[in-house]
């Protein structure tokens, strides 16, 4: 997991596979600085025999050392998925919302420069997520597979998460109410 999300950094996103299993590790989206990134991957638990695969979400650190981006934390993660698009055998897990935040780190380990980095999924219909601290406005405008994405900030600011529309509309929005 750690040397594909290492080749995510370096070269973008891998196709999606044609088929998903036990084995599936794929990079979702991916954030980095020079020297600090936060990919976020999809994999898969074991089977139960009743409802077949189950996916888990997870995430990781990378620094840059030497070149190279290198694994600073461990992968962390949960079993679902909350996205509108999802792998086979996924529900719209969004419940009518625009954008849902997934997960955030404060104070990454691996950065002295960043503060918080913020992950989840946003509807097929947003062109645009941004995160919002104050009158400042990071905006992420690509997105990765399943419509997860990541975004990050050198501010430890209360943040809100935003969705725009094509037209620049406010779709939704998500807001931290807790510590980072």
């Amino acid at each position: 997991m750690a040397a594909n999300g290492a080749l995510a950094l370096d070269h973008g996103l891998p196709a999606l596979p044609e088929e998903f299993n036990r084995s599936t590790v794929l990079p979702l989206a991916c954030w980095q600085t020079p020297s600090f990134a936060l990919v976020i991957f999809l994999g898969y638990m074991s089977p139960d025999s009743e409802t077949g695969l189950h996916p888990e979400v997870w995430q990781c650190e990378y620094e840059r050392v030497d070149d190279e981006w290198r694994r600073s934390s461990n992968f962390s993660g949960s079993a679902g998925w909350f996205g509108a698009e999802g792998p086979p055998g996924t529900s719209d897990g969004m419940e009518g919302n625009a954008v849902m935040a997934g997960g955030w780190l404060k104070n990454p380990m691996a950065s002295d420069r960043v503060e918080v980095v913020v992950w989840g999924w946003q509807a097929p219909d947003v062109d645009q997520v941004s995160l919002v601290q104050g009158d400042e406005r990071a905006i992420r405008e690509e997105r990765g597979h399943y419509g997860t994405w990541v975004i990050g900030s050198e501010r430890g600011d209360p943040w809100k998460v935003e969705a725009h529309g094509r037209s620049g509309k406010l779709l939704g929005s998500y807001r931290h109410h807790g510590p980072g």
